[in-house]
């Protein structure tokens, strides 16, 4: 498990937990925000929340909040 210790532009909010798998399968929850997010692929590798990928579907995770 790990746990977000400062936030980064369009990220998760500092005590943010969770687990990025290597093949892509994430989940996170986001206690501040009242979050639960859940991320299912199949794809090596795609686990690493350095990919592009990741910033645009936290991107769109958190502009999509009211």
């Amino acid at each position: 498990m790990s746990v977000i210790t400062r936030r980064t532009n369009g990220g998760l909010s500092v005590g943010s937990y969770g687990w990025p798998g290597i093949y892509g399968t994430a989940w996170y929850n986001d206690p501040t925000e009242d979050l639960a997010a859940i991320v299912m692929m199949q794809r090596s590798h795609a686990g690493n929340q350095q990919l592009p990928m990741w910033h645009d579907f936290w991107a769109a995770v958190y502009e999509a909040i009211d």
